[in-house]
């Protein structure tokens, strides 16, 4: 949790977590970015809702838009798997200290590439900025961090761990947020990913989930899945039918659905969809019934269709739908 000292106003912050440049060295946010090393365990506990809304103390007098330094020079909480890490960055960077060895090490910085945007929808410019810690080892563990804007101070509304790829740019339109870079093919070697991708968040109810994500094959070809029916925040009761198509065709002309609760990672239902492709990597279509035996918690569901990986079952390609339920 963040806590932002504003007048005598103290704000509750905590994090959240629907799947430029490159990171730079730890401690060094000015260093040529390198690739990072994935965890072996997610490193973020479930985000609530802010429990407090941004005001502004003087609303006859303009709010000053974020700036590269504010953000470099401002407070961050994560939770990394239970541990609370409340730092405030000096020019981009901390460190808890000179000993590496030390058992409360960690060091943390502010990737260069920044977004800023109206996230929220109230008139004020908010930003998207990514954040890595390294505990000491050769991992570093990788956040996208949403900031809302209270009186030109930058407040944490949601944060996600992202995982491991080179981070290349930045966007952010509305309530989306676009990162493109490279990832790990099966067979690249850690200082080397070779795939080229694409990812689209989604900010929503203070929360951040993966919409959407595309990659390329060697020979310059998007792997991209549309669904063009049923349109976001559609009604549907006992099954909906899903229809769109496939730039490649998958393997064995086979995607997998994954149904989730709302914004959240809890995972509900999960099949397959067949594609119908006259070839394989050929484009190809699919029009499927996907059962809706589930009970959200909030009366929305996130349908995931993804193509993955028969070598090492990583995403290759993902968009989702939302579907709103009695």
């Amino acid at each position: 949790m963040q806590k932002f000292l504003l007048s005598s106003l103290i704000l509750a912050l905590l994090l959240a977590g629907c799947t430029g440049a490159a990171p730079a060295e730890a401690g060094d946010p000015t260093a040529t970015p390198v690739a990072v090393t994935e965890p072996t365990s997610t490193p973020f506990l479930p985000v609530e809702e802010a429990t407090a809304t941004p005001v502004l103390l003087d609303p006859e007098l303009p709010v000053a838009p974020f700036t590269a330094d504010l953000l470099k020079n401002s407070n961050y909480s994560l939770n990394m798997d239970g541990r609370l890490l409340n730092f405030t960055l000096a020019n981009g960077a901390y460190q808890t200290g000179p000993e590496i060895a030390a058992a409360d090490f960690y060091s943390a910085y502010l990737f260069d590439t920044l977004a800023f945007g109206d996230l929220t929808g109230d008139g004020l410019e908010d930003a998207v900025v990514l954040l890595g810690v390294n505990f000491g080892g050769t991992g570093t563990f990788i956040f996208m961090s949403a900031l809302g804007n209270s009186n030109g101070q930058p407040v944490q509304l949601a944060t996600l761990y992202i995982g491991e790829f080179n981070i290349e740019s930045l966007t952010l339109t509305g309530s989306e947020i676009r990162l493109g870079g490279t990832t790990y093919g099966p067979n690249d070697p850690h200082c080397c990913p070779s795939v080229p991708y694409t990812q689209t968040y989604l900010f929503r109810d203070n929360q951040l989930v993966l919409i959407g994500m595309t990659t390329f094959t060697p020979v310059g070809s998007e792997r991209v899945i549309t669904i063009e029916s049923p349109a976001d925040f559609t009604g549907a009761s006992g099954a909906v039918q899903l229809t769109g198509n496939v730039s490649i065709a998958p393997f064995e002309n086979n995607l997998a659905y994954r149904i989730y609760d709302g914004m959240t990672a809890t995972e509900l239902a999960a099949g397959p969809v067949m594609v119908n492709a006259p070839d394989f990597g050929a484009p190809g279509t699919f029009d499927v019934s996907i059962p809706l035996t589930v009970s959200p918690s909030g009366g929305l569901l996130r349908i995931e269709l993804q193509d993955l990986s028969a070598a090492d079952g990583s995403l290759l390609a993902m968009d989702c739908v939302f579907i709103t339920v009695p």
